[in-house]
């Protein structure tokens, strides 16, 4: 069923393949783990050419990580938590691949984000503060300075 899937060019025809390779080999065998590798790649590989993650695929990718951290190719692993978004399992992977360069640039990134949402949330929080205290110049002049897009109404 491997070698069907690999000759596939069809990505769904390729999934079924593995999926059935994965359900009839022997548990614990080097086929069934080869088989469950091709599967999590696979799922990797067609979450990699989307655009945006659906809830599905989310889904999809948080098991192929899980898979691959089973079959201790933590690296792949640590790529398929990226791209599901679940920031404390690519952090872990990439640490017991060793990898602590990228899971240094990963924690740096992920405080930067954290950092900028709060600063946003702060800005927002003194912006309402400003609009109820009557203070609506300066509630507009930090409107108009805010970086994050945001259109704020104001009475007249």
């Amino acid at each position: 069923m491997v070698l069907r899937g690999d000759g596939e060019v069809d990505l769904g025809a390729r999934m079924k393949h593995y999926v059935q390779a994965v359900g009839t080999a022997p548990a614990g065998s080097a086929v069934r783990d080869h088989a469950r590798r091709k599967h999590a790649a696979l799922v990797l590989g067609m979450a990699s050419e989307q655009r945006g993650v659906t809830p599905g695929m989310r889904q999809d990718l948080l098991d192929a990580a899980r898979e691959l951290e089973d079959l201790r190719d933590h690296s792949r692993a640590a790529e398929a938590y990226g791209r599901a978004g679940d920031l404390e399992g690519e952090a872990s992977t990439l640490a017991r691949a060793g990898d602590i360069d990228k899971l240094d640039a990963l924690l740096v990134a992920a405080q930067a984000r954290d950092r900028d949402a709060h600063a946003k949330h702060q800005a927002h929080e003194e912006l309402g503060m400003l609009l109820a205290s009557g203070r609506r110049r300066e509630a507009l002049a930090l409107a108009l300075a805010s970086d994050d897009g945001a259109v704020y109404y104001l009475e007249p």
